[in-house]
C-alpha cells in the first residue's frame, strides 16, 4: 500500500470514528436507553399496546420486532459454538423447510394482525403479543440461518472452517435459546428489561451494519476476497457509520411526517 493510500485509509477511519462517536453521543444524550430508543424509533412503530411493558418501562421495539431481532443473533451464536460461523453451506434440506415454515408463520400472523387493525375487529383470531413475539423469534432464526452463508460467500475468499451445514440438532439448540428469550420477555421481570432492550436494538444495528459491509464490498469490487478477520474490521467501522446515518435519517423522516400531521404519532 502506498504512503498516500495508507494516509487516505487512516483519515477515512478517523472521520468514520468521529462521525459514529458523535452520533452515538447525541443519541446517548437521552440517557442509558437513548441509542436503543433512537434505533427503535427509526425501524419500529413502537405502538404501546403491541409492546412489552416492564412496570412503567416499555421495550424500544414492539413485540414482533423484539422477537425478530432477539432471534436474529441466535444462529450466529450457535454457529460460532459449533465452529461453523464462517461456513458457506446452506442449512440441510429439512432445516430449510422448517425455516420456510417459520417465515410463513411470521407472515401469516403479521397479516392477521394487520387485517385486524384495518377492520377494527379480529380477523381470523385475536392478535396477541405472545404470538407476535414467538413468530418474530422464529423469523429471526430463519433469517439468521439464511444470512450467514450469504454473507460468507460474498465477503470471504473461501470458507475459513470445515464445511458443515446447519442440521436439525443445531436448529433444536437455536429453538431452546429462543424459548429462553421468550420466557425472559414474557416474565416482564424488571432486571431483564435493560439487557433485552439493548440486545434487541444492538442486534438490529449490527445487522444493518453487516449489510453495509456487503454494500461497501460490492461497491469496491472486493467480493469474496477477505482472508483475515482484520479485513472485516476495515469495512465494519464505515458500515456502522452508514447504519447510524441511515437510522438517523429514518428517525428524522418519521419525526417530520408526524410533526406535519401527515400521519399521527404511532408511539
Amino acid at each position: 500500500m502506498s504512503t498516500s493510500s495508507a494516509l487516505q485509509h487512516k483519515v477515512t477511519r478517523i472521520a468514520a470514528w468521529l462521525l459514529l462517536l458523535g452520533m452515538m453521543g447525541w443519541w446517548a444524550g437521552d440517557g442509558l436507553l437513548g441509542p436503543a430508543r433512537h434505533v427503535g424509533y427509526a425501524i419500529c412503530h413502537q405502538i404501546r399496546a403491541r409492546s412489552y411493558l416492564f412496570g412503567d418501562l416499555v421495550l424500544p421495539l414492539c413485540a414482533r420486532c423484539t422477537g425478530q431481532y432477539l432471534g436474529l443473533w441466535i444462529p450466529f451464536v450457535v454457529a460460532w459454538g459449533r465452529g461453523r460461523l464462517y461456513g458457506t453451506s446452506l442449512p440441510r434440506r429439512r432445516v430449510i423447510l422448517l425455516l420456510a415454515l417459520f417465515l410463513l408463520l411470521w407472515a401469516f400472523d403479521g397479516l392477521n394482525s394487520y387485517a385486524t387493525l384495518l377492520l377494527g375487529e379480529p380477523w381470523l383470531y385475536p392478535p396477541q403479543n405472545r404470538l407476535r413475539l414467538v413468530t418474530g423469534l422464529l423469523q429471526g432464526i430463519a433469517i439468521g440461518y439464511l444470512y450467514i452463508p450469504f454473507f460468507n460467500r460474498v465477503f470471504w475468499a473461501k470458507a475459513r472452517a470445515p464445511e458443515k451445514a446447519a442440521d436439525m440438532r443445531e436448529l433444536f439448540m437455536a429453538l431452546i435459546l429462543a424459548a429462553l428469550l421468550a420466557l425472559a420477555v414474557e416474565s416482564r421481570y424488571l432486571p431483564f428489561f435493560y439487557p433485552l432492550a439493548i440486545l434487541s436494538t444492538a442486534s438490529a444495528f449490527l445487522f444493518l451494519s453487516s449489510l453495509g459491509v456487503l454494500l461497501l464490498v460490492v461497491a469496491f469490487g472486493a467480493e469474496s476476497q477477505a482472508r483475515a478477520p482484520r479485513e472485516l474490521l476495515t469495512y465494519l467501522l464505515p458500515a456502522m457509520t452508514l447504519a447510524a446515518t441511515f437510522l438517523a435519517g429514518l428517525g428524522w423522516l418519521r419525526s417530520t411526517i408526524e410533526s406535519h400531521g401527515i400521519m399521527p404519532p404511532l408511539a
